[in-house]
């Protein structure tokens, strides 16, 4: 192509590989175990993000032994490998994509955690479909105002509060009348 040997472009385009598809199961992985872990209140859960922070405390030459006993022929990894008549999936390119994503997961979750953290509940809120049709919108008024003040936020913290007040009038028109 540009005058490179043969073998250095085979190198680039497993690497341009490996790197786009690790990139996508981790979008697909990271992202909602991210959210979950940002959400969660659950006990464990700082468990499970210290099981996924290893990698960066772990010396590459100690995740590398670990990854090549997994994936070796004796492993868990050369077992399942042996239903789909492999004999390891260490020095192959499913176990480079393994080891590329175990490697890398940390770095994904970490950073979608804290910004999944940093997203304040009213705009979720914001932003729910409320369970009930909405009769009244008595503030089309405010909206109005902070539309043409350009602030966007503000109108999502509004609408949050508007909706609050409904779910709290739903709420109570629900409880008086099954009493």
């Amino acid at each position: 192509m540009s005058g490179l040997p043969e073998d250095l472009w085979q190198s680039v385009r497993l690497t341009i590989a490996l790197a786009a598809l690790t990139t996508v199961i981790l979008l697909v992985v990271a992202t909602p175990l991210a959210w979950w872990l940002a959400r969660s209140k659950a006990w464990w859960a700082k468990a499970v993000a210290a099981v996924i922070a290893l990698p960066l405390v772990l010396p590459p030459t100690v995740l590398g032994f670990y990854l090549l006993v997994t994936l070796g022929p004796n492993g868990p990894g050369g077992s399942i490998a042996g239903l789909w008549g492999g004999r390891t999936l260490a020095f192959t390119f499913e176990g480079l994509v393994i080891g590329s994503v175990i490697y890398s997961l940390p770095f994904a979750v970490q950073p979608f955690a804290a910004a999944f953290s940093a997203v304040d509940r009213r705009l979720l809120n914001a932003s729910a479909v409320p369970p009930f049709p909405i009769e009244d919108d008595t503030d089309a008024a405010e909206n109005t105002r902070l539309k043409s003040q350009g602030c966007f936020s503000d109108i999502l913290v509004q609408r949050g509060q508007a909706q609050d007040r409904r779910m709290e009038r739903y709420a109570t028109a629900n409880k008086t009348g099954n009493q």
